[in-house]
């Protein structure tokens, strides 16, 4: 009840100097997540788990934000105005229910799945929504993250999948759990290592050496730039973690 009065009583002053109380302008990433696994987890208990459907909903999905984008949404304005529906529940759910396809192999006992059919299910999935973003990457600009566009959301959920497909098979089907232990280590402080790059970032800006962690912001140096970044990220969460710091919500 106190929130909800704080949420009614309070204002604020826009760049523009008008009084506003408190209205959307962006969810934050762990606000889009959230409407993503949400609007997932909602049509995953609708259609019961079942994989063919949920495929067409991955489908359909996709084309809500072709269709935003060409302007076959602005009937659905009301709703725009807080949440963007083409990206929200468009690519952005699209990328998470691609997991969902994939997770839904390992659900019941005895799994949906068994191991030979999980392998072949990620790599010819994993396969496909890359060639998929691949054909699409003329729409919208591209593999753009900041747009949310489709073959963003395709090639990403690719890349995911078939990382998942690797560690399945080294961790679960080989038995690498030893060797997997600093990932592990790094997973169970998941919130520490999605925080730390800006704070490194921040601290890089404060003492005037920003460029020396990102010189490269595009092609093939950008991503290597990008690679080595997350791997030092990777390396001070695992040493922080060891140290028992701990971030939680």
């Amino acid at each position: 009840m106190t929130l909800a009065y704080l949420f009614y009583i309070f204002r604020g002053k826009t760049e523009a100097g008008e009084i506003v109380g408190i209205r959307p302008l962006w969810w934050g990433i762990l606000g889009l997540i959230g409407w993503a696994y949400l609007v997932c987890s909602l049509m995953y208990l609708l259609c019961r788990g079942d994989s063919t459907v949920l495929m067409g909903i991955m489908g359909f999905m996709i084309a809500l934000y072709i269709g935003s984008q060409g302007g076959a949404l602005k009937w659905m304005e009301p709703v725009t105005n807080y949440v963007g529906v083409g990206t929200v529940f468009g690519t952005l759910a699209a990328i998470v229910m691609a997991g969902v396809l994939v997770g839904n192999g390992f659900v019941g006992n005895p799994p949906a799945r068994s191991a030979s059919r999980q392998l072949r299910f990620m790599l010819f999935w994993g396969l496909g929504l890359y060639l998929a973003g691949l054909l699409l990457r003329p729409l919208h600009g591209g593999i753009s993250k900041i747009h949310g566009t489709t073959s963003y959301a395709l090639v990403t959920a690719s890349v995911s999948c078939l990382l998942c497909l690797v560690f399945y098979y080294l961790v679960d089907l080989k038995g690498f759990k030893r060797q997997a232990g600093f990932l592990m280590t790094i997973g169970a402080n998941a919130l520490l290592a999605y925080v730390l790059p800006d704070i490194v970032s921040d601290l890089s800006e404060v003492a005037r050496f920003k460029s020396a962690l990102w010189p490269y912001g595009g092609g093939w140096a950008g991503a290597v730039n990008a690679g080595v970044m997350t791997g030092l990220m990777l390396v001070l969460t695992w040493i922080l973690t060891r140290l028992g710091v701990q971030l939680k919500l």
